[in-house]
């Protein structure tokens, strides 16, 4: 038979050593992942496995560490990443419609045609614009001249 914790029945915790030291070290692990070494933060009740009364003390809102970038700084950053991603894909559409117009027309003025409409979906609209629009010359032009090269 377990022993319960403190060797008295009228206990109401009703957890044997062996679990009260379990609960303990998924507590210690979880402040130790969290970056809380001294056990001082607060954290979710729903992380602390059932954690009983008493075992997670409470922070005060002056100690709390401030944010090191700030909401607008992030928000710029993204917003200049999402238009780097959205030049490039405007650049790579003009890129493979122009090539199109010289090598393998069908495949790189479709997949310019397709690009140049995401770019242009993206907010790139001149490059997007132009990629469609050169994209479908070239496919046009290959199957203009075609038949009259084999004829």
């Amino acid at each position: 038979m377990k022993r319960r914790l403190g060797g008295h029945a009228s206990r109401s915790s009703g957890m044997t050593r062996s679990e009260a030291a379990l609960h303990r070290y998924k507590l210690q692990q979880l402040q130790r992942e969290a970056g809380h070494g001294d056990g001082g933060e607060e954290f979710a009740a729903e992380a602390g496995f059932g954690a009983l009364p008493g075992t997670v003390r409470r922070e005060k809102a002056s100690r709390r560490p401030k944010p090191s970038v700030s909401r607008r700084e992030a928000e710029s950053r993204t917003a200049a990443a999402s238009t780097r991603v959205s030049q490039w894909s405007g650049y790579a559409a003009l890129l493979a419609s122009a090539l199109a117009l010289f090598i393998f027309p069908v495949l790189l003025g479709s997949a310019g045609m397709l690009l140049g409409a995401v770019a242009y979906g993206l907010g790139q609209r001149k490059l997007g614009a132009w990629a469609l629009t050169v994209g479908l010359l070239a496919l046009a032009g290959y199957f203009i001249l075609v038949p009259f090269f084999y004829s």
